[in-house]
């Protein structure tokens, strides 16, 4: 239905002497492999067969060694047996391009085969991944697949029903699920099935006889399987071909070639995935880099874990892609050195924004790109074409997890302070799905989907793809919108921060040429998510050049789920280690900060809108602020107040029709609009800071980070200036 072509089948099987069908079997039957299903492997040979394809086997030698979410590659883990099977079909397919699996929820196997396809130089092909199971169920019984269960472990389900078709089987199962919440298709374990038929079979398999085995005679969720010992192959009639695939099948093909084929003796072909750092013909120092690394304490929310910010920038004088890939690599490396001073490195990068000059280099930009970053759960990236100044062609800022000397004063901690051996705050969590499906667009390039630390979920820039061909719509610009926010739902979902309570912000990048569009996206929000965040995010929008594939807009959101939030509420109360005092120094005299605030510590956040108007300049300054309700009435907020350990205060300034007559009528002139985006400039600055300074008591000494968008690059340094030398001495971000 995609448009694939099968080419080989493969199977990973107990250890043991491989047999014929049918024939004596003394072999284990159930491994109980985190990774794989054996039950039922006596009938698998039939497949070849049935599909008319080499089958390729092998034994499973290692086993469940390396058990976290993200795997890396571990010698004797039975992960290592799929590697080395893939390897040997790709040695006889050199055409092999990607790899189908069947998960659906499992994240433990999903990250495994994109491990292995990511070695191999596969793609990774899940099209039933994160799908509804109820539903899934019913359309796998429609379309003709007949599947028998052969193992059951799961409260009602007994050793009576092995054998039964999942048809049989369907209204059971979806009144397990409502009642116990058991999964339809059996990925929480609760069944095993073997397929006898489905629409890609030539020939369907019979089962004649087999026997039942109890592995635990519960009698609540007893656990026993099915072991198959003689069945037979009959012919499909023509009409129940229509939907075998089109090619040649391979028996035909090659009629006197094997349809089984061993490969157990096979040792693994070496590792060859793009992340591999080859260094030949890579460049090497900082050659005219520029690296500017700031790091500010945990003010509030919208960082979390008293994040560090890198930028870097580089000049060059070709304008090529070659040139602008050798420019990013020098960038990378010069901030891995620079994270090295800090103590850090790209593992505890949460978000990389990458500006290119010339969106026609980014093929050639992220292979440098990949060659630097590789590691496993890599930081949620946002990409877009941007007006760089004259001689750069590419810009990259990343968002760091910080080092905290003092955990339990991290909020009255100096913000200038960069001490490389106090601990690392939470680690992220990371949402990084390579496989191909129809859930959302695959990350095969080496960034994640999202990145959640300390409350804050930081998602990679959407565009419109159409998931399952990875293609943007065919010139439909408002389908791409309405994409690209599913796209950033689904992920909201998954990552435990959905946007229709979560959005915090926003920021909408569209092509020139499509800002037509600009009116369209709080509709969608709207509809796709909800009329309160819609309402309550802080939305950005920006008209770029270029965005990647050519896509006509690109949104990028910014989540916070309060399950985090709290956790982050508990550690910013903490009594500090010398003596119980809050951040501020006031001594606590009221006993432990979660009794004394809210209770059970449950974090019911509020938003309030507020406003600032500067007459004068004609400058309208409004702000999103994001509270908790605790920290609004605990009796210690004052002391609090410098740093707002819940807050996320956002703003926005809008120029009145004076002003924007005045910033059009001296635009035509050489430099004339500068004056007057000065003056706007600054009484937004001076109108933001009273605002927050009067609503919520945060000054700009809690501020870390500052974003200015201006239409001229040459506009900067000028807008530096409006902070004053006072001010300015302040590390603030640019």
């Amino acid at each position: 239905r995609q448009g694939h072509e099968i080419v080989a089948l493969a199977n990973l099987r107990p250890s043991g002497p491989l047999r014929a069908s049918n024939g004596p079997d003394d072999e284990v039957d159930e491994l109980d492999s985190y990774m794989y299903q054996t039950v039922g492997h006596q009938a698998l040979e039939a497949y070849a067969q049935c599909m008319q394809l080499p089958l390729y086997r092998c034994r499973i030698r290692g086993s469940s060694k390396c058990l976290d979410l993200a795997y890396e590659p571990t010698e004797g883990d039975e992960v290592e047996d799929l590697l080395r099977l893939v390897a040997a079909v790709q040695r006889r397919h050199p055409e092999l391009q990607a790899v189908s699996v069947g998960a659906i929820a499992s994240d433990y196997q999903r990250t495994r085969v994109e491990s292995v396809c990511s070695r191999l130089g596969l793609v990774s092909l899940a099209y039933l991944w994160r799908r509804d199971q109820a539903e899934l169920l019913g359309e796998m019984i429609s379309s003709g697949l007949v599947a028998v269960l052969v193992k059951v472990a799961a409260l009602g389900l007994t050793p009576a029903h092995l054998g039964r078709t999942l048809a049989q089987m369907q209204p059971l199962l979806l009144s397990l699920w409502e009642k116990y919440g058991c999964h339809p298709c059996g990925e929480g374990g609760e069944y095993e099935t073997l397929t006898l038929d489905c629409p890609l079979f030539y020939r369907k398999i019979h089962l004649h006889e087999g026997v039942t085995l109890m592995q635990s005679p519960d009698p609540i969720s007893p656990v026993a399987h099915y072991r198959p010992v003689h069945f037979t192959l009959e012919d499909k009639p023509p009409e129940e071909l229509r939907h075998v695939q089109s090619c040649e099948p391979y028996g035909k093909a090659h009629p006197g070639g094997p349809m089984v084929i061993d490969v157990d003796d096979e040792e693994s072909a070496p590792d060859t995935r793009p992340g591999h750092r080859d260094e030949t013909g890579t460049p090497s120092g900082r050659e005219n880099a520029t690296v500017t690394a700031r790091c500010s304490c945990l003010y509030t929310s919208m960082v979390g874990t008293r994040a560090g910010q890198v930028k870097a920038c580089v000049d060059h004088v070709a304008d090529s892609a070659r040139a602008t890939a050798a420019d990013l690599r020098v960038v990378l490396d010069a901030m891995a050195e620079e994270m090295s001073a800090l103590g850090l490195s790209w593992r505890d990068a949460l978000y990389v924004q990458l500006c290119l000059a010339d969106m026609a280099h980014f093929q050639a930009a992220n292979a440098q790109y990949v060659r630097v970053i590789n590691h496993v759960n890599p930081p949620s990236r946002a990409c877009v074409e941007v007006a760089l100044p004259p001689g750069q062609r590419c810009m990259v800022e990343v968002l760091l997890r910080r080092r905290v000397p003092d955990l339990p004063n991290v909020l009255s901690a100096r913000s200038d302070s960069a001490d490389v051996e106090g601990p690392l705050l939470p680690a992220a969590h990371t949402l990084h799905v390579r496989s191909i499906s129809k859930w959302a667009p695959s990350c095969i390039g080496p960034y994640s989907q999202a990145t959640s630390c300390c409350g804050l979920s930081h998602f990679a820039g959407q565009i419109g793809l159409e998931p399952a061909r990875m293609e943007l719509p065919a010139a439909d610009p408002h389908q791409e919108l309405r994409n690209a926010v599913a796209h950033a739902r689904a992920v909201s979902e998954v990552i435990g921060s959905p946007l229709s309570q979560c959005l915090l912000q926003c920021v909408v990048f569209v092509s020139t040429g499509f800002a037509d569009l600009l009116p369209h996206v709080e509709a969608e929000l709207r509809q796709q998510c909800s009329p309160a965040s819609a309402d309550r995010c802080l939305l950005l929008y920006l008209v770029v050049p270029a965005l990647p594939k050519g896509s006509a807009v690109e949104i990028k959101p910014l989540a916070g789920h309060a399950r985090s939030l709290q956790e982050l509420y508990e550690v910013s109360l903490a009594p500090s280690s010398q003596g119980g005092a809050y951040p501020g120094g006031e001594e606590s005299s009221h006993g432990s900060p979660d009794r004394e605030v809210g209770g059970d510590m449950a974090v019911q956040t509020s938003w309030k809108r507020l406003a600032h108007a500067d007459a004068q300049a004609g400058v309208v300054c409004s702000a999103n602020v994001l509270l908790s309700p605790g920290v609004q009435h605990h009796p210690r907020r004052q002391a609090l107040s410098d740093a707002l350990s819940l807050g996320v205060a956002m703003g926005e300034i809008a120029p009145s029709e004076s002003i924007q007559e005045a910033l059009r009528a001296a635009a035509a002139a050489e430099d004339g609009a500068m004056p007057v985006l000065l003056q706007v400039f600054t009484a937004a600055l001076e109108g933001m800071m009273q605002l927050m300074n009067r609503e919520v008591c945060i000054g700009l000494d809690a501020v870390a980070r500052i974003t200015l968008y201006v239409a001229r690059c040459q506009l900067c340094q000028s807008g530096d200036r409006s902070l004053g030398e006072g001010q300015a001495a302040h590390p603030l971000d640019e």
